[in-house]
């Protein structure tokens, strides 16, 4: 199987280009010249003095473009050691951080740096005092370097951040040796030593040779103080030698870059020499040097020509052939050079004829295939794609063919590793004059990495939607006027509505209950008439027809004339919360009862009263329509005491109701002294019931029943407590809890009544004493129990040795079980072993201190999951402040944990994708600004004026991303970078950086005032980086202001600082944008800026534990109010 264009892999290759209509104008060019030459012999002088000086310029423009080529790759090669120094710095001290750091660890992150950097032969780092300490080799530990350049040079010039040794030959391998090395800091600020690299000089001679400059073209880098660190070709004599009298140093302290022409003291030879310093290392100058000769050689020879002419008209044919064919050999020498420059960049380049046969293909085939150029220039290509896009692309490119139109194709391409990468081929068709297609020219860029990203970006898309459903939370929109309403899928899924579905405001509304539509109604016209916000919970009814509760927030989105074009919120299911809250309401209500209870049954002086009073209070709590009180001594029931409460439905039973004779089926609960709660079908179908007396056969069913015992100080049953034909529903555990604690308040009641009938007896005068005292212990314990009965968290209480002695419902509802199932120390065993020995340290402490502790545990459910609960216990004192017992509570955290943890995995990947993705940008972008410069070069003043525009705009795109990139990256150093604490001088910083914007703009009418003696505690070059964003901001939207006001101060002694202008401001409606990525309150046609800077500010404030706002209206200023810890 071929491709559509090739017929056979075994047919020579087609010419590139045919040249026979540019040969008869270059005949007729050499013949008018000729005539030109002949008949006036001055005009050829003055022209040939102009050639010569417009070859000598030609030369001078090709050696610049050759230096800026060498400028560039040598500051990537630096850059890139700089950047590993500074990878390997963050590594170590996160190392340090972990108290993971020691030689075998430090000397495995050197290494790891190392992966890749061939030019770079070791890494090491020294402590304060100049020894060796970490090392990527082994057996230098310890070894004293105090006296070196890169450790001195830190030494005398504090404020140097990056250094490069003058070359040294290495004493192992006698080979060349420059060091690259950054200083260390300690968190206070003090210097702690340095991390130095050794680069290999050869790898740049090796670099530097595939740049043609001719036989004697020479390329060296230098220091601005002479040193020279590297040359090409090597000279051993000069390398690391000082050289301050050069003609170099002369020019390159009147200029950064420049051309000139002089005389080698190396090799004695006359260079056109092209400099330039390096822009990220400006203590750095690389100059490109063509030998004087061969930038004129073209000239000489055609002077010569020239003149030949003038002596001999019969040799103008020979003269003709030879201008000829050095016009030929310039060309081909000017396709090398396209040849080279296809070489050098990063993608695959080809170029095939016009039926689509390969006549060219860079080395970069082989270096992504491992397949030689012959291989694809005889159909290689073919067999490296995958089988599944093979047919695709066959046609995509069959078609272009036939059709002539330029082709975007995506393709999966076998590597030389064995892997498939995604290319993106993008071929162009190259037309003649006559419109026909002459060639195809063609890159192949390798894609995989951002494949890649955006499969993670669809991940991570992924894991938001998960977090709106597993929230149930959605988001929606109304466009105005068009009222078209649209909302997210999580939406659907809480209304229950089919995905995609397309609402209008009308029928959103309308799902909400006619109890809930007039409010959705009023908020919704509210915010779309005048914009008012809203925040409201509605009950609605889903797609299913299940009645929800809904909380809505909602929004107006003005443009900048301050009309309302969109509205826009969000929604989420709060159905469990509002049923909670009912539910808890309920439970409340239910206590007050019980402590009105409490109270009422405490008044009663009688037994008889008492008893009665627990009836009807005990009815009326649980709501139930039946209530019997039945005491008795021992067993003997015909001593027994009954009180009676019934409703109005059972007021004609009455005289049906018999005493209890200790044969019915309360005789179970007395029995086993247990309560019992039954269903109207399980009282029906127990065995006791038939047994209960006439009274069974003669009164009505009842709906539940429901019995506690009464249980005497010595654990003996004196009773029950009956409840029977609850109001709604089944009698519920709730109810029994409650009427547990009911039926203990009842034998408290009676033992404090017949107590008080004794001491009555005794003592009439303390009658009145004891009565209250009792009325006061029951109202506390009764109001104690409901509170932790009802109370939606566990509740218990603690012995002084530990030991659990009451615990609340909520306990059994997660864990099971039922009282007094955990008491003592069983509750143990629900504890996961990991936790266990922190909680009984924590507990041992607390005792012996006699003070409050709260910690989070893991506990076994019901279900045997664990969950991570949070717990706060607090001690219990008596008059003597000695501790009765201990109160706790439990709260269920392991929710909010996993939702915390998901947050801290998304935000971190974030961080690292943009990290990631902005160092991967970069090089490529330097590779399109070097090449777009050599492209408007070449074409020179000969481009038309649309070529002009096109380069001008590549050139414009590009910078625009390069600041893009190093803001992200800025943003990304900010969130990574340790902090290191220390006092700053808000004042002194401000008024240094106001100084110089003023001095740039010297015509502008600014004043500005910054209060003295503003001292904050935070990261010096952080806050800096706050100021110059805050203040630049002021000084960039104040630029059209006659006279503009700046002002830094701080609004109290302990306030907020504020930075504040009378700028052109902005609308408030539009803050939420203020400090988001990327996020322009205002067109980069009127200000320039990339939206980063605010991103940064806020992200700096934040992690120093800061608060930022801003305050302003359009045309009337902003101001910035910024909290940072003040300084001591």
């Amino acid at each position: 199987m071929l491709w559509p264009w090739q017929v056979d892999a075994s047919l020579p290759q087609i010419r590139e280009s045919s040249i026979s209509d540019q040969d008869t104008i270059r005949r007729l060019i050499v013949w008018l010249s000729a005539a030109l030459i002949v008949v006036s012999a001055c005009a050829v002088a003055v022209a040939l003095f102009y050639l010569h000086g417009e070859a000598l310029r030609t030369g001078e423009n090709i050696t610049q473009s050759l230096a800026h080529i060498v400028e560039e790759q040598t500051s990537h090669t630096f850059q890139i050691v700089d950047q590993r120094l500074q990878l390997a710095t963050d590594r170590l001290q996160a190392l340090r951080h972990e108290k993971k750091l020691n030689e075998n660890s430090a000397r495995a992150v050197l290494r790891e740096q190392l992966a890749g950097l061939e030019f770079v032969r070791s890494l090491w780092v020294m402590d304060a005092q100049g020894r060796i300490v970490f090392d990527s080799n082994t057996g230098n530990s310890k070894l004293q370097l105090a006296d070196r350049e890169y450790f001195q040079v830190y030494l005398r010039r504090p404020a140097t951040r990056f250094h490069l040794s003058a070359p040294v030959r290495s004493r192992t391998t006698g080979t060349w040796m420059i060091t690259a090395s950054r200083p260390l800091y300690a968190a206070d600020g003090t210097f702690a030593g340095v991390i130095a690299a050794a680069v290999e000089p050869q790898y740049f001679d090796t670099l530097w040779r595939s740049i043609k400059l001719g036989e004697g073209g020479a390329i060296a880098l230098f220091r601005k103080d002479g040193v020279m660190m590297m040359r090409s070709p090597v000279d051993d004599s000069s390398m690391g030698k000082a050289m301050p009298a050069l003609p170099l140093f002369a020019n390159l302290s009147r200029a950064p870059q420049g051309v000139y022409t002089t005389l080698s003291v190396i090799d004695g030879q006359t260079r056109v020499i092209a400099y330039r310093a390096l822009d990220r290392y400006p203590e750095l100058v690389v100059y490109a040097g063509s030998l004087h000769g061969d930038v004129l050689a073209s000239w000489r020879r055609f002077s010569k020509l020239t003149g030949l002419i003038w002596l001999a008209a019969a040799a103008i044919v020979a003269l003709l052939s030879a201008l000829l064919y050095r016009y030929t050999q310039q060309r081909e020498r000017t396709e090398l050079r396209f040849r080279q420059l296809a070489q050098a960049m990063p993608q695959i380049v080809f170029i095939t004829d016009a039926t689509g046969h390969m006549a060219f293909v860079n080395n970069q085939w082989t270096q992504v295939t491992g397949q030689p150029v012959k291989a694809s220039l005889q159909g290689g290509w073919f067999t490296r794609i995958h089988p599944d896009d093979l047919e695709r692309c066959a046609e995509d490119f069959r078609v272009a063919i036939e059709t002539g139109q330029s082709l975007h194709n995506e393709h999966r391409l076998l590597c030389g590793d064995g892997t498939y990468r995604w290319q993106l081929a993008r071929v162009l068709p190259n037309r003649d004059d006559a419109g026909r297609i002459v060639s195809w020219y063609g890159t192949s860029t390798d894609i995989d990495d951002l494949k890649q990203a955006e499969a993670a970006l669809h991940a991570q898309t992924s894991l938001l939607r998960m977090s709106g459903q597993l929230s149930k939370m959605g988001g929606w929109a109304l466009d105005l006027p068009e009222m078209r309403f649209s909302w997210s899928d999580e939406a659907s899924l809480v209304l229950e509505l089919p995905e995609g579905s397309a609402p209008t405001l009308e029928s959103a509304i309308g799902l909400c209950t006619p109890q809930s539509q007039p409010l959705a109604t009023r908020v919704a016209q509210a915010c779309i008439e005048h914009g008012t916000p809203f925040d409201v919970e509605v009950e609605v009814v889903t797609g299913t027809g299940r009645t929800i509760w809904v909380r809505s927030m909602g929004q107006a989105v003005r443009d900048s004339q301050g009309t309302i074009r969109r509205m826009q919120g969000a929604l989420q299911d709060v159905t469990s919360r509002v049923k909670a809250e009912q539910a808890l309401q309920g439970h409340l209500q239910t206590l007050q009862r019980a402590a009105e209870a409490a109270q009422a049954i405490t008044q009663h002086r009688t037994l008889d009263t008492v008893m009665q009073e627990v009836a009807d209070q005990a009815r009326t709590i649980i709501g139930a329509h039946q209530a019997v009180v039945s005491l008795t001594q021992g067993s003997d029931w015909s001593q027994s005491i009954t009180a009676l409460s019934l409703s109005d439905k059972y007021a004609n039973y009455r005289h049906l109701v018999e005493p209890p004779d200790g044969s019915g089926i309360y005789a179970v609960v007395c029995e086993t002294n247990r309560p019992l709660r039954l269903t109207q079908a399980e009282l029906v179908a127990h065995p006791r019931w038939r047994g209960f007396g006439t009274y069974a056969d003669k009164h009505p069913a009842v709906n539940g029943w429901l019995a506690v015992p009464l249980t005497g100080r010595d654990g003996v049953n004196v009773g029950l407590l009956q409840l029977s034909d609850k109001f709604e529903g089944e009698f519920t555990q709730q109810d029994e809890y409650v009427t547990t604690e009911l039926a203990e308040l009842a034998l408290i009641a009676i033992d404090n009544a017949n107590l008080l009938t004794q001491v009555q007896e005794l003592n009439s005068n303390l009658e009145e004493k004891v009565a209250q005292r009792t009325r006061a212990l029951s109202r506390q314990e009764a109001l104690f129990r409901a509170l932790a009965e009802q109370a939606p968290h566990p509740i218990w209480t603690l012995d002084t040795h530990g030991d659990a002695t009451f615990i609340s419902s909520a306990w059994y509802e997660i864990f099971g079980g039922a009282p007094p199932d955990w008491h003592g120390t069983a509750w143990m065993e629900l504890v996961h072993p990991d936790d266990r020995k922190g909680m009984n340290e924590i507990w041992r402490k607390a005792r012996e201190n006699r003070t409050p502790y709260s910690g989070i545990r893991r506990l076994r459910d019901k279900d045997g999951n664990y969950r991570s609960m949070s717990h706060r216990v607090s001690p219990v004192f008596n008059d003597t402040a000695e501790v009765m017992f201990w109160v706790g509570i439990d709260v269920d955290m392991t929710e909010i944990m996993a939702i915390e943890a998901a947050l801290r995995l998304s935000n971190a990947e974030l961080e690292a994708f943009s990290y990631s993705v902005s160092h991967d940008l970069r090089s490529p972008l330097t590779t399109v600004d070097g090449f777009s410069q050599l492209l408007a070069k070449e074409l020179g003043d000969n481009s038309s004026v649309r070529v002009q525009h096109y380069l001008a705009r590549i050139k414009g795109g590009v910078g625009k991303m390069g600041q893009l990139i190093e803001g992200l990256l800025l943003l990304a150093h900010v969130t990574r970078q340790e902090l290191q604490h220390e006092q700053v001088d808000l004042s002194a910083i401000s008024s240094d950086i106001l100084e110089r914007l003023k001095s740039m703009e010297r015509n502008r009418q600014v004043v500005f005032s910054v209060e003295p003696g503003l001292q904050v505690q935070g990261d010096s070059r952080l806050i800096q980086s706050v100021m110059e964003n805050l203040l630049s901001n002021a000084w960039k939207f104040t630029s059209r202001r006659s006279k503009a006001e700046i002002s830094v101060g701080r609004l109290s002694p302990h306030g907020a600082f504020f930075v504040r202008d009378n700028g052109v401001g902005f609308d408030m409606a539009y803050a939420d944008k203020l400090f988001g990525t990327f996020q322009r309150l205002h067109d980069v046609a009127d200000y320039a800026g990339t939206g980063i800077g605010l991103a940064t500010v806020a992200r700096i404030i934040q992690r120093h534990g800061g608060t930022i706002r801003a305050e302003s209206a359009p045309d009337k200023g902003a101001t910035f109010f910024f909290t940072l810890h003040q300084a001591d």
